[in-house]
């Protein structure tokens, strides 16, 4: 049986190769026929070979363009992974445009129940507000974020009664991190504290002016976030406050109560406070503590705690106290007329910082009770932290000019310094994936939160910028106008104006990159307008109270 000749498959135009004898001979072809000296010539004179060659650089060029698209959507999935990372970091604004556009607005100076605290409800975010009325009756009210719509409206009665000043009451609100143990609901819970201004007292000071203490009663309710149905409901004596912690909650009682017969502050005799924790559902507290009694104890005395630690600050003193048993940890002590802040430490611990005209007096209590002293340095306030750097304290030199110098780390456990940065620390800063991003005068710096190396620095447009993000950018909000920079290198990504067209608020992008010659038709933004958030959007409150939310 004859063989079959080899046979090569070519384009059209191009002629087959002619078989050779070898394979004519198998064949059974009785006239043998000459070896193949090469293709035929074309008669267009075009070459094979260049033919091949095409075909070649053609499949080339479809692997590299293949590439490309897999090269792309990786780096798109890395990027929603990225915002998916940080969308429940709180202080995480949603992926913000720069033509975002009104969703919707309400009034904050006629709508008292304005609601602007996020929490976490059984769908997805909330807002929570809420409002006191005249008769001392609570509503509180829950809105969907994206639209603005009512999810539910709810009416608490106190027994304090109608408000007995001319000062309004007050209502926040906060996520709740565990159930109360009695009735353990399913759905997610909210803490709401409300607070009713009841006694005002006058005193003058030494230059002749007059200034005001004011005492009140607080409430704290427990809400269902599905339906607003509260759960917990107390209501605590006059001058009590409250802070809620998981699962429970602790007060503050100054033993002084306010006095009428008072005229200057030299009149307030010195005060202790009390310190107990509760359980939800229990009147029986778990632990209590008593601080000594301090100079302007009455007028000055806060309280604070999380799963961890409580710290209660009265007149120029910190106690820091075990969360489960009320142990005192340590104490800090300021100089007289003790006048700064307080700053918690992310796992345990407490900075004070007082100030004079000499420059910042820092001390730094640790979770073990150590006491570091950290003069000339003041607390950078963490606007969002993912707690990737829960193990260092940052703080901004103070220069004599009241100015802020290096950024500064110190250890968390022990108050030792690690290092510092190049550059200008601001008083504010944002911590994701390990990263320090924090912005000074006209400047947007990355610091590694582990070496303080500057991974990256940017000019910026405005020296009075306000820093946002979006878990992809650094946002500079400041001057009618809004900056974004790539997170990762500091890459300028875009810059929009804010302008308000028809009574709508919205972003108009401008031409190019943020710089200081980006321009756009429509001139200079609206630079009355207080950028804020409002959930997890961008929010713009207007000069006579309007709230804008954008996305």
């Amino acid at each position: 049986m004859g063989g079959m000749a080899d046979v090569e498959l070519v384009e059209d135009e191009e002629r087959p190769r002619r078989a050779s004898g070898r394979d004519a001979t198998s064949s059974g072809l009785a006239t043998p026929v000459e070896p193949d000296d090469g293709p035929a010539p074309d008669p267009a004179g075009r070459d094979p070979r260049l033919r091949r060659l095409r075909r070649v650089a053609l499949a080339g060029l479809a692997v590299l363009v293949t590439g490309l698209v897999v090269t792309q959507q990786v780096v798109d999935a890395q990027e929603r992974e990225r915002l998916t990372r940080y969308s429940d970091v709180a202080g995480v604004l949603a992926p913000l445009r720069p033509d975002a556009h009104e969703l919707w607005r309400r009034s904050a100076r006629t709508d008292m129940a304005f609601p602007q605290w996020s929490v976490v409800g059984p769908r997805g975010d909330l807002l929570l507000g809420g409002v006191v009325d005249t008769d001392g009756s609570v509503t509180l009210t829950a809105v969907e974020p994206d639209t603005g719509a009512d999810v539910w409206t709810v009416d608490v009665e106190l027994t304090a009664g109608p408000p007995r000043t001319d000062f309004p009451g007050s209502v926040s609100c906060l996520p709740e991190p565990a159930p109360p143990a009695a009735s353990a609901p399913s759905a997610a819970t909210a803490s709401c504290l409300v607070t009713l201004p009841e006694q005002l007292v006058d005193l003058a000071s030494e230059d002749g002016s007059t200034y005001q203490y004011a005492l009140g009663r607080s409430a704290l309710l427990l809400i269902d976030t599905a339906t607003g149905e509260v759960l917990e409901h107390v209501e605590a004596p006059l001058g009590t406050q409250f802070r809620s912690l998981p699962g429970g909650y602790v007060t503050a009682t100054p033993d002084v109560t306010l006095d009428p017969a008072w005229t200057t502050p030299e009149d307030i005799p010195p005060s202790a406070v009390t310190v107990a924790r509760y359980d939800w559902g229990e009147t029986t507290p778990l632990w209590t503590f008593r601080t000594t009694p301090e100079a302007d104890g009455f007028g000055r005395n806060w309280v604070f705690g999380d799963a961890q630690q409580v710290m209660v600050e009265s007149g120029s003193t910190v106690w820091l106290l075990d969360a489960d048993d009320g142990a005192l940890i340590g104490s800090l002590t300021g100089p007289d007329g003790y006048s700064g802040s307080t700053m918690t430490i992310p796992g345990g611990g407490v900075v004070s910082s007082s100030y004079a005209g000499a420059g910042p007096s820092s001390q730094m209590l640790t979770a073990a009770g150590t006491v570091t002293d950290l003069s000339g340095l003041t607390p950078v306030t963490r606007l969002v932290d993912d707690g990737s750097a829960s193990d260092v304290v940052l703080l901004a030199e103070m220069t004599a000019n009241w100015s802020t110098g290096a950024l500064v780390a110190v250890d968390a456990r022990t108050g030792a310094r690690r290092w510092e940065s190049e550059g200008t620390a601001g008083w504010s800063a944002i911590v994701l994936g390990g990263v320090v991003y924090t912005s000074a005068g006209r400047e947007l710096a990355a610091v590694d939160a582990q070496d303080g190396s500057v991974l990256w620095a940017r000019d910026l447009t405005s020296s009075d910028a306000q820093l946002l993000t979006d878990g992809s950018a650094a946002i500079l909000a400041g001057e009618g106008r809004i900056d974004a920079y790539d997170l990762r290198d500091g890459t300028p990504l875009w810059s929009s104006l804010v302008v308000s067209t028809d009574g709508s608020a919205a972003l108009q992008p401008l031409t190019g990159a943020p710089s200081v010659t980006a321009t756009a038709a429509g001139g200079l933004g609206d630079r009355d307008s207080w950028v804020t958030m409002v959930g997890r959007h961008l929010a713009l409150m207007s000069p006579t109270g309007e709230m804008a939310v954008l996305g």
